[in-house]
């Protein structure tokens, strides 16, 4: 057996050598694209999945800085049935990964609204991919600066991509929220790289 066969077998490295190829898949350009996934507008036969998504989110992540009370009081806005009345007059979107919804982000306006990716995908840069196409199409929509009220838990998130808090706020489902901007600047201009 040669030694790269035996080094693998040690799961220790066999997660490293995993870690390794994941770093390399996301500096490789066309595999950058294929991990990003295709953002397409959201049609009611995704609300099911989409629920599940911020369900879960709401339920394993931000309930560290919510709590349970405050949690299970917003979750009946986000079941399936209601989506189409949380989604009217938005433009909601969802990032489609090999066939599989795993994040979802919705326009209004100059507001991006209900970002979410699926827990078991954190990590992968899901959510900086989905937040710049967002960005994108509001650019493209003639939108010059956007607005988001970021939960406790995502503040540190948007910062790292560029957005400037601006104060406390609430959601419309409750809860405090942090009211933050970020001007859209020219399609080519590089955010800070730290997202």
């Amino acid at each position: 057996m040669s030694k790269l066969k035996v080094l693998l077998l040690d799961p220790l490295l066999t997660s490293f050598v995993a870690w390794k190829g994941h770093q390399m898949m996301e500096r490789t350009p066309n595999r950058e694209r294929r991990q990003a996934g295709e953002c397409r507008p959201v049609t009611p036969v995704d609300y099911e999945r989409i629920s599940e998504i911020i369900c879960r989110c709401l339920s394993q992540v931000n309930i560290l800085d919510y709590g349970k009370e405050h949690i299970e009081k917003m979750l009946p806005t986000f079941a399936a049935p209601k989506l189409g009345e949380w989604f009217a007059g938005a433009q909601p979107y969802c990032l489609d990964l090999d066939g599989e919804i795993v994040a979802t982000g919705t326009i209004r306006g100059s507001e991006i609204q209900t970002v979410f990716v699926d827990p078991s995908k954190h990590g992968l840069g899901l959510g900086k991919a989905l937040m710049h196409k967002l960005e994108e199409i509001a650019r493209e929509r003639g939108v010059e600066e956007v607005t988001l009220r970021s939960s406790l838990t995502s503040r540190d998130f948007y910062e790292r991509l560029g957005y400037q808090e601006q104060g406390d706020t609430h959601g419309s489902v409750g809860g405090r929220m942090i009211l933050m901007k970020k001007r859209l600047g020219d399609l080519s201009a590089p955010s800070n790289g730290r997202g």
